[in-house]
């Protein structure tokens, strides 16, 4: 599987992509959430990136300007994924991400999403064997009473035969996860962390050996400071109001 260039150096994603995205195409996806889940029909990541193409060039770019980014299957789930799961959106996206962090970063309610979506998977798959029943029914008399002998679809006569509009995914979901938990988890190790450098030239730069363990940040410190001295100075203060008489509480 080729990986996506998403996230790796590519352009970066504009308002107008983040809004079409997560407002007009995630919720029809299989990573819609709330009352989209039942509402709205399911589409696979390809359709996503069919139609972020399409759209973009309707109402977002001059003519023959060319596209932004190769919009792929993957590279939309991998964006979905990063930004909702990995809680990594772009500056772009602002709150349009809101509500699938939200679910992501919830296990509870990742697991009532999928409960949700297998169960709406079913029952319309359900419904599509009921119409096609239905429709053997009828083509049987229809056939019968014409005294056709020639038969009927086969796609109306065997259920075991996929629906005609059931979509490509275009790509293995789960291996996509395994790659991109195996490239953040090699990202966030010690040894992928780059090193600060030290330059010879430029007395500021400090050198990038360990430093020695301190109690507190230079800002906590002297915030204590000041606070010693403040109080200092009050107890000096009320020492003298006392000597001269003029009292002090």
């Amino acid at each position: 599987m080729k990986p996506s260039t998403v996230g790796k150096g590519g352009k970066a994603w504009i308002r107008e992509e983040e809004f079409l995205f997560w407002k007009q195409l995630v919720p029809y996806s299989k990573k819609r959430v709330g009352d989209d889940i039942e509402n709205n029909e399911e589409h696979e990541w390809p359709w996503v990136a069919e139609q972020m193409r399409k759209r973009m060039r309707e109402r977002f770019l001059k003519e023959g300007e060319p596209d932004r980014r190769d919009y792929t299957g993957l590279a939309m789930f991998e964006h979905y994924w990063q930004s909702a799961r990995h809680r990594r959106p772009t500056p772009a996206a602002g709150r349009f991400v809101n509500r699938y962090c939200n679910c992501e970063g919830d296990p509870e309610q990742v697991a009532k999403r999928d409960e949700r979506l297998i169960a709406v998977r079913e029952k319309r798959r359900q419904a599509r064997r009921s119409s096609r029943e239905k429709a053997r029914e009828e083509a049987k008399k229809a056939a019968k009473k014409a005294g056709d002998n020639s038969g009927i679809l086969p796609s109306i006569e065997d259920d075991s035969i996929e629906d005609d509009d059931v979509e490509d995914p275009g790509f293995d979901e789960d291996a996509a996860i395994r790659d991109m938990e195996d490239l953040s988890d090699s990202e966030s190790s010690p040894e992928a962390r780059p090193v600060r450098r030290r330059n010879a030239g430029n007395r500021r730069n400090r050198s990038a050996s360990p430093k020695p363990e301190h109690n507190g940040t230079l800002g906590a410190r002297r915030r204590a400071r000041q606070q010693r001295e403040e109080k200092e100075r009050r107890d000096h203060n009320l020492e003298l109001y006392k000597k001269l008489g003029a009292g002090g509480e």
